[in-house]
């Protein structure tokens, strides 16, 4: 599916500015700035351009690391010390979707009003990781920072707090039935329960930590976890489910909880939805969603890996905010810094983790490839569109419930929840738990929505070609416009 393109875009982020000191570049060696060294940054990036991960075996072998890494891997060095190189498959992408994004000055990210209110939301969600869901509408500091985040963009942020405009989203709980429903599974019943990490578990706030980090070496500090199991009720929670997921692991099992409630949640227009004499197995029954869902997560993720190390390279979090809070030459982060700075969310985070770094949910930081797009958001675009078409958007999800406070019980919920906005808040949580983690900005994960719902939509269009009876099934957006997609039947 799809050409495969062999070429290296400039980056939109950057137009107009020296990529060196403003891209992606964690495991590389870095000054105590966080600014990569240069002779590492070109071989790096030359390696990747060229698709080539001999090269990279070539430049990068462990003896020619310098100090910092040869210290980590030598025999007599301490086990305190693990790498978190390699890199994750930079060589790897193709495009397969047909968006195109701007890289005129104009329009680039860094130093932008979006970037700055991606960087406001981070700080803020940081703070807010350990307050229940359930409390979000009267706590004092959500309440700061959603007015914090409304005032610097209301289109983006005005509304539910860490939410997103996307249909029906706002009714019921933060977190989709589908995260917390239990799921079938061989005759019985599989609660939605995981490990979850401790309160105040936050990681690489100081410098020595971070810019470890940056030079790709593991941090001796570790998650610890609460007794027992719980449900997802908080920013940890889901930042933590995200982290352990595999690929398209949500969608699957929101695939089996849909089809326990029979053929009523179908789309009213497949024929097999008003069919008793037989039922749908091979065409356009699960067994073929589940296999589809299979095949839009790996698509999504070649296309995300595209867009990651070819195009936009764009820089994690932690390295923005630790080059904005060191930098002092003039590279574009000490205006930065100063916006930085000035922002509620970051004083607040200063104050409570005293430091001016943004603070982590994981002890090894953002993973070992650039931001944008978010893999998970893409996988979440792709994945849920495809449920969205094979299903009835109007179907009302049976007995909707919400973790407790504390995520030890379930609670009933009232009013009714429609199978549509369940979905697309699913698309939203898998994604924005990123955030919670602090190692994705909101722009990362609302093109990868977009991006993995055309994935999505373009695979199903693909398949309809040739021989065969076809029946149109309509969905909407994530933008809300209608659209109609043929499957063969």
């Amino acid at each position: 599916m799809g050409e495969e393109r062999l070429d290296w875009q400039r980056s939109p982020d950057f137009a107009g500015l020296d990529e060196y000191a403003l891209c992606y570049s964690k495991g590389l060696a870095h000054r105590s700035d966080g600014i990569p060294e240069r002779q590492h940054h070109e071989v790096f990036w030359s390696a990747i351009k060229e698709r080539s991960i001999a090269r990279l075996e070539e430049l990068f072998p462990a003896s020619r690391w310098p100090n910092r890494i040869e210290r980590s891997w030598h025999p007599a060095a301490s086990d305190r010390l693990q790498l978190s190189v390699p890199w994750i498959d930079p060589c790897s992408g193709r495009r397969i979707s047909e968006i195109e994004f701007s890289d005129s000055p104009g329009s680039r990210w860094f130093g932008s009003a979006e970037m700055l209110g991606d960087v406001a939301e981070l700080f803020w969600a940081s703070l807010c990781r350990d307050i229940p869901f359930t409390d979000y509408a009267s706590d004092q500091t959500v309440r700061a920072g959603q007015a914090e985040l409304a005032s610097i963009d209301n289109a983006r942020f005005g509304g539910q707090a860490f939410g997103v405009k996307l249909p029906h989203v706002d009714q019921g709980g933060y977190i989709s039935q589908f995260l917390i429903k239990p799921i079938p599974l061989n005759g019985n019943w599989m609660t939605q329960r995981i490990r979850c990490p401790t309160p105040q578990s936050n990681f690489l706030t100081t410098h020595d930590d971070w810019l470890a980090s940056q030079n790709g070496e593991r941090t001796p500090e570790a998650t610890t976890y609460l007794g027992g199991s719980r449900y997802i009720h908080n920013g940890r929670a889901l930042a933590e489910f995200v982290r352990t997921d595999f690929s398209y692991q949500a969608f699957l099992c929101a695939g089996l909880i849909l089809q326990s409630w029979g053929r009523s949640v179908l789309n009213s227009a497949l024929p097999s939805k008003n069919c008793y004499s037989s039922s749908a197995f091979v065409r356009n029954g699960w067994p073929e969603i589940f296999a589809l869902l299979a095949e839009a997560s790996r698509l999504a993720l070649d296309d995300a890996w595209y867009w990651k190390w070819r195009t936009f390279r764009r820089l994690r979090p932690e390295e923005l905010a630790g080059r904005a809070a060191y930098s002092s030459e003039n590279n574009g982060f000490q205006a930065v810094g100063e916006r930085i700075s000035s922002l509620t969310g970051a004083k607040k985070s200063l104050e409570v983790f005293k430091t001016r770094l943004l603070s982590q949910a994981y002890p090894e930081g953002a993973p070992l490839h650039p931001s944008f797009p978010g893999g998970h958001a893409e996988i979440a675009g792709a994945c849920v569109t495809i449920l969205k078409v094979f299903t009835d958007p109007a179907f009302i999800i049976p007995a909707p419930i919400q973790a407790s406070a504390d995520g030890l019980a379930l609670d009933a919920i009232r009013g009714e929840l429609s199978l549509e906005g369940e979905l697309n808040k699913l698309a939203w949580n898998l994604a924005f738990g990123r955030t919670h983690a602090g190692i994705h900005y909101r722009s990362d994960h609302m093109s990868g929505l977009i991006l993995g719902e055309e994935i999505a939509l373009k695979m199903l269009a693909e398949k309809a070609v040739g021989s065969g009876n076809r029946v149109k099934l309509s969905l909407r957006k994530f933008d809300g416009s209608q659209t109609e997609v043929a499957v063969l039947c």
